[in-house]
């Protein structure tokens, strides 16, 4: 992919991506992250950062990407968001950053992905006081089942 986007676009163009495959009867997930916004995991009162992988697609030749192999245990909620969600301004100008989303997502861990998804909306609306978007706002919710 790497390669098929640095021959196929301008030296400017370049993408990130999270990739991930979930193995449901072992509860594995196999991931590997280009370049994007570290996702979430939400377990018990601690969040791992999934970040192996490598740099962003289309940009360099010859690039590497590691992967990585990760035990889920039920109850363990994940979060993948593009900056869409961290990046809104309020009226001073000020980012809402991860560590609002993250605690956004907090409150409603014992709630269903879907209002989850609801509270952190809800948080951004709250923060620029419009909801207007100023950027796509995209995010996945998975929560670990037993």
């Amino acid at each position: 992919m790497n390669r098929q986007l640095l021959d196929s676009t301008t030296a400017e163009k370049y993408t990130t991506f999270f990739y991930g495959i979930y193995e449901s009867r072992t509860r594995t997930l196999t991931y590997t992250n280009a370049g994007h916004l570290s996702p979430a995991l939400f377990r018990r009162n601690r969040i791992l950062r999934l970040e192996v992988g490598g740099t962003v697609v289309g940009l360099f030749p010859g690039i590497k990407y590691d992967q990585e192999k990760i035990q889920l245990e039920p109850g363990d909620v994940l979060l993948a968001f593009t900056d869409g969600l961290t990046e809104p301004e309020n009226s001073f100008g000020e980012e809402i950053g991860e560590e609002r989303l993250f605690g956004a997502a907090r409150r409603a861990l014992s709630a269903s992905p879907d209002l989850i998804a609801q509270e952190i909306y809800r948080e951004v609306d709250d923060w620029t006081g419009s909801p207007e978007l100023q950027d796509d706002q995209t995010m996945i919710i998975a929560q670990a089942i037993a």
